[in-house]
């Protein structure tokens, strides 16, 4: 969640379309699936994901961490 604005603004100076590369993710809270799951909505190009990282990424950000979806 912390560095969910540093993202927004990196990829706000850069623009769209992006390749960002996620093969270092470890994992991600429910605030940072939401930015990457937005991103790859606005034409960003997630690349590099582990199978974990892929599954998390495909599914409403909130339920990998027991959290409701914020409409």
């Amino acid at each position: 969640m912390a560095e969910v604005p540093d993202l927004e603004t990196t990829v706000a100076k850069v623009g769209l379309p992006l390749r960002i590369d996620v093969g270092q993710m470890a994992g991600a809270d429910a605030a940072g699936l939401r930015a990457l799951q937005r991103l790859r909505g606005r034409g960003a190009c997630l690349i590099g994901a582990s199978p974990y990282i892929g599954l998390l990424l495909e599914e409403p950000a909130g339920e990998a961490e027991g959290e409701p979806e914020k409409q």
